[in-house]
């Protein structure tokens, strides 16, 4: 598609109609229509990652990696399109460890959550293991609006280096107030 003029400008024209349709739906349960000057930018190794929660069947795979699931299990985001998560606040995710390579070598070291927020920005929280498959963090301050955290085992790691080569699972989409 990156080669294709056309087909690049149809699909990106769609933004400015899904734009509208997130703020009239913000708008209409009293949300604030525009919450942000600037959306968290998302690779697109993780763009597609998310999206296979909504392909059926594909013909033909992007060559992407697909990455192990996490999942937030706590606390349980409202369906109703208002942020709930608050810095200070505990979260926990699920994953499976039997999906990770080399999980029971890399447990034994520190995890981490990367946190994607706003224009490029990440920041590394520590996990705090709480059970088989369960990581739990405390939401640092400074984020806003929606983050995508993935897990990981390179602490500090640029953006493109998590994407490249350091993402252990994820990513998860954190609606942050």
């Amino acid at each position: 598609m990156k080669d294709n003029a056309f087909l690049l400008g149809a699909a990106s024209s769609i933004l400015t109609v899904e734009a509208r349709h997130d703020a009239y739906l913000r708008g209409g349960i009293g949300a604030n229509p525009y919450p942000s000057s600037f959306d968290t930018i998302v690779p697109a190794p993780y763009a597609y990652n998310l999206a296979q929660a909504f392909i059926v069947k594909c013909q033909s795979q992007l060559n992407y990696p697909i990455y192990p699931k996490l999942n937030l299990t706590s606390p349980v985001i409202k369906p109703n399109l208002l942020p709930n998560l608050k810095a200070g606040q505990n979260i926990t995710f699920a994953f499976n460890p039997t999906t990770i390579p080399n999980y029971a070598t890399l447990s034994m070291k520190p995890l981490y959550i990367a946190l994607l927020n706003s224009v490029n920005n990440v920041s590394y929280t520590p996990i705090v293991p709480c059970g088989t498959g369960c990581a739990s963090i405390l939401l640092p301050a400074g984020l806003s609006n929606i983050a995508f955290a993935v897990m990981t085992n390179l602490f500090g790691a640029t953006l493109d280096t998590l994407v490249a080569s350091g993402t252990l699972a994820g990513p998860c989409e954190l609606p942050i107030n």
